[in-house]
């Protein structure tokens, strides 16, 4: 963690105090020595903001002195970035680590290059080699393929730990990261390598490097990875100082100028929130789906080996012929429930894997981001030991929806038990990636399916690496929903559907944010949606002003007339909710709810024989209806029939699915006609079980339902001292010590 002299610098440059920023750096450059290559700079940043003032002390007027300043600033922006990543590469004990390993090899494009080429050459000549060899030995290039993968590794360090790159360095990458002549792994790798550097620390050329590759390469999956790269750096620069959020900002629309980025980035935007609910969604394949999938499976892992069903089990589909095609049944089930979770956007693998990186393997961070490949040599012994099973392999991680960091823990995993696996295992698992693909439809060329894959890559990292901690990740809820929609300046055809998907996936905080960014822009559906987020989320005074702008547009809209008739209703505003309760009533006539909503905004506008009327025709028709028989006994207590709502109400609270609320009004009942001690038993009963399921008291649950109730009481002539002595009396009988609350 950077130390608090460097917040303070970025305060100073925040407000622009320049010259308490190049303070601030000088004494940082005081206090660690190995910030000093950047002393000279920040002097001569120093030495032009004197020559400016002088001047002004001169009475000189200066029309580009604005824009100087501006320059002033920027450099020193620049400058505070730099001393960040050396900072870190020195005296943070973690990432000094790496860099010991990364400064191992040159880190300018032109010596990356040469290194890169010559390794595709090398494996270009050994490969040429071992096929000319008669007896097929590949050990030269098993060699090849190991100083490759391992100079990737420190590569990918060396552009995790890259300080701010100059003009010449941005144009030099930029080029090498599109050249013909290196592999698209090495390219995905230097990709990932960028974005964490700039998840590291801000530099507005590596951001404009990743949008370059995203826009030119001709590779798919080095365009996905600078696309997932750019916006992530984006959103966390957001975040960052005047100038690095700027730059952010400028990147984001210039690639929303393009009709298809524009869509990848809606797109991508929908993936991240996938990301943020996989914990969620993960408990909910847990609890829900592998259950059945484990008990029904021919094969058990015991011990961390996969054999076969017991021979007990075998035993039951003697005993029980059907079992077997009911397992298979349930089994299928369970699997279609996954590949509708999986075809959403769902990372349905993510808890089974998780468990899986522990392996040496993941030790390197580059290998939470390399491009999947059989000829890694961490699977040599694949190769050497069981070449037989390559196809299996690779067929199965082929077509199923696996990310590259999954694939290879599964192939890990799989390497140390497929040569223990008896023949008929072998078969099953042979024949396992046609039902696969069938299951899951992978599309392995589809730009959406190569990001969401390489997004899983990320997630998996930030929340499983052991050294995780150094990052702030841009996939937590908090990063996603608050960073990532106020960059993204969406057109009206864009807006409408990323705000259904919020709304499906009950994002409302996200939901509202975008609506507030792009207000100007919602159509009618997007406000409603807009609406009744804010009501969920508790601004339900909010909600009604934008339910009738909502009308004013549409004003035949019966979801956004239900939904203000709801909050009117929520606000206590009856005489208001009584308008749109009519409206909805003469659209569908035989809606129960809205009838009984109605009802009771009669009823509480002292119109309640209007609402028992309506309430007795509801009964009628709906004898059975335990709500239509509780409205009916309020109606009728408030209509001065206590007597008539006895009657109506003495079935539900005697009932097994009877409510606290059944025994409260029922006790209202015999409490009108003067039945007090048959009243108490009934207050006591509601007390209780409301005070059970709220977590309070009872004398506070009745405390509050009679001041709720005061006006049922004053018609019935119940003064407060005939009040209280009952209250004291049902609390008595209920147990509670507490019958004075001293809490307040």
């Amino acid at each position: 963690m950077l130390p608090d002299t460097f917040q303070q610098l970025s305060e100073h440059l925040r407000h622009r105090r320049l010259r308490l920023a190049i303070g601030t750096a000088q004494l940082l450059i005081s206090q660690y020595p190995a910030l000093a290559p950047d002393a000279e700079q920040v002097m001569q940043v120093e030495q032009d903001l004197q020559l400016m003032t002088d001047a002004l002390l001169r009475g000189y007027e200066d029309a580009q002195r604005n824009d100087f300043f501006a320059q002033l600033l920027k450099r020193m922006h620049t400058l505070e970035d730099d001393m960040q990543m050396r900072w870190y590469r020195h005296y943070d004990a973690a990432i000094a680590g790496y860099w010991a390993r990364a400064k191992t090899i040159r880190g300018d494009a032109d010596s990356i290059r040469r290194q890169l080429e010559q390794l595709v050459a090398q494996k270009a000549v050994q490969q040429l080699q071992t096929q000319m060899n008669t007896d097929g030995t590949t050990a030269n290039t098993d060699v090849s393929e190991t100083q490759h993968y391992q100079y990737l590794n420190i590569l990918f360090l060396r552009m995790w730990l890259s300080r701010p790159w100059r003009k010449e360095q941005e144009e030099q990458f930029a080029q090498l990261l599109l050249s013909p002549t290196i592999e698209p792994v090495d390219a995905c790798v230097m990709v990932s390598g960028l974005t964490l550097s700039l998840l590291l620390v801000a530099d507005e050329r590596k951001l404009r490097v990743l949008q370059q590759v995203y826009q030119s390469s001709s590779d798919e999956t080095v365009r996905q990875r600078a696309l997932a790269g750019c916006l992530l750096a984006a959103y966390h620069a957001a975040d960052s100082d005047e100038h690095n959020a700027q730059a952010a900002k400028d990147s984001v629309s210039t690639l929303a100028d393009n009709d298809t980025a524009r869509q990848q980035m809606l797109e991508m935007q929908m993936q991240l929130f996938y990301c943020i609910t996989t914990e969620e969604d993960n408990r909910t394949i847990q609890r829900d789906i592998m259950p059945t999938l484990l008990k029904n499976s021919p094969i058990v892992i015991r011990d961390g080996v996969l054999i076969e069903r017991d021979d007990d089990d075998e035993l039951d589909d003697i005993l029980n012929p059907h079992a077997e095609e009911q397992r298979m049944e349930e089994m299928e089930e369970g699997m279609r429930k996954m590949m509708n979770m999986q075809q959403e956007g769902v990372d349905v693998f993510f808890e089974g894997f998780s468990k899986m990186k522990h392996l040496p393997f993941f030790h390197d961070m580059a290998a939470w981001f390399m491009p999947f490949s059989l000829q890694h040599p961490a699977l040599q012994n694949v190769h050497r030991q069981s070449p037989h099973s390559i196809p299996i392999i690779q067929a199965l991680l082929n077509r199923g929806p696996f990310c590259d960091s999954d694939k290879y823990s599964f192939a890990l995993v799989l390497e140390k038990t497929i040569q223990n696996l008896p023949p008929n295992l072998m078969e099953a698992l042979s024949t396992a990636d046609a039902e696969m693909e069938e299951h899951f439809r992978v599309q392995r060329n589809d730009p959406a399916y190569i990001r969401r894959m390489y997004l899983q890559n990320l997630f998996r990292f930030f929340q499983l690496h052991r050294d995780r901690q150094l990052f702030h990740t841009p996939l937590s809820a908090e990063a996603v929903a608050d960073h990532t929609l106020a960059l993204l300046s969406l057109p009206d055809t864009l807006t409408a559907p990323l705000a259904a998907f919020l709304y499906r996936r009950r994002q409302n905080k996200a939901l509202i944010t975008l609506a507030e960014q792009q207000q100007i822009k919602l159509d009618a559906d997007t406000r409603l949606l807009y609406a009744l987020a804010l009501q969920q989320e508790g601004f339900v005074v909010r909600s009604i002003d934008m339910l009738q702008l909502v009308l004013a547009e549409q004003p035949s809209s019966v979801r956004a007339m239900s939904a203000l008739a709801r909050a009117l209703m929520h606000e206590e505003r009856y005489a208001e909710a009584r308008p749109p309760y009519n409206l909805l009533l003469e659209q569908k006539p035989h809606s129960v709810a809205y009838a009984l909503r109605l009802a009771l905004c009669m009823v509480e506008t002292d119109a309640e024989e209007e609402a028992l009327k309506i309430v007795y025709e509801q009964s009628f028709r709906h004898a059975d209806d335990a709500d239509v028989q509780r409205m009916l006994g309020w109606t009728l207590l408030r209509c001065r029939q206590p007597e008539k709502a006895q009657q109506a109400l003495q079935p539900l609270a005697q009932a097994a699915s009877a409510t606290p609320i059944d025994s409260l009004y029922l006790a209202y009942s015999l409490w009108a006609q003067g039945q007090r001690a048959a009243a108490v038993p009934l207050l006591q009963q509601y007390a209780t079980r409301q005070a059970q399921r709220d977590g309070t008291t009872p004398r506070r649950q009745l405390e509050q339902a009679l001041a709720d109730d005061g006006l049922l009481m004053q018609r019935y002539g119940i003064d407060q001292v005939e009040q209280q002595l009952i209250l004291d009396e049902a609390i008595r009988l209920s147990g509670d010590v507490d019958t004075a609350d001293t809490t307040q």
